[in-house]
């Protein structure tokens, strides 16, 4: 089994807070609790963790414990910067992390978070859609496309294609 890197992960229940698996446990419990979560999960868990205490900085409060108020509060903040379901999985990450650590009552099950989240599900999703390139753009990603290496040169070459194909 595949070791996770777990190094600024929070501890989870039998980790220690560096990260590592308690030497109480044999290896196969080990292996069984670095596999708990898929590999993406452990690496979004990661993202999140960063993100929330980045967030917790810049707002100069302590993201763990957390109070319900002070998620309500991140919720309400991000929800014009962020997709729904990436505040989602943060807070389900900050539920994650206040139960590993043990903290009880975990916040993110209170009732003004929960009803925070419904209301968040609640509005209208307003898909972001991206720009299109410009010729400025692609005149950029051309140049940073080497001439000199056959993949170099198919790359250039579909390139130019996808951007001069009428597509009307």
């Amino acid at each position: 089994m595949s070791s996770q890197s777990l190094s600024t992960l929070p501890k989870v229940g039998p980790l220690t807070t560096d990260g590592s698996i308690s030497e109480v446990l044999h290896d196969g419990a080990r292996d069984l609790i670095r596999g708990s979560l898929s590999s993406s999960t452990w690496r979004a868990y990661k993202t999140d963790q960063i993100a929330l205490m980045e967030w917790g900085r810049l707002n100069g409060v302590e993201v763990l414990p957390a109070t319900p108020e002070l998620i309500a509060n991140y919720i309400a903040s991000q929800m014009d910067d962020l997709a729904t379901s990436t505040i989602l999985r943060r807070v389900a990450f900050w539920s994650f992390w206040h139960e590993s650590q043990e903290i009880e009552p975990n916040p993110c099950r209170s009732k003004i978070v929960r009803s925070t989240l419904r209301g968040l599900r609640r509005i209208p999703s307003t898909s972001r859609k991206a720009q299109p390139l410009s010729s400025i753009d692609l005149v950029q990603i051309l140049s940073s496309t080497p001439e000199t290496t056959l993949q170099g040169l198919r790359d250039r070459a579909q390139i130019s294609e996808l951007f001069c194909t009428d597509h009307g």
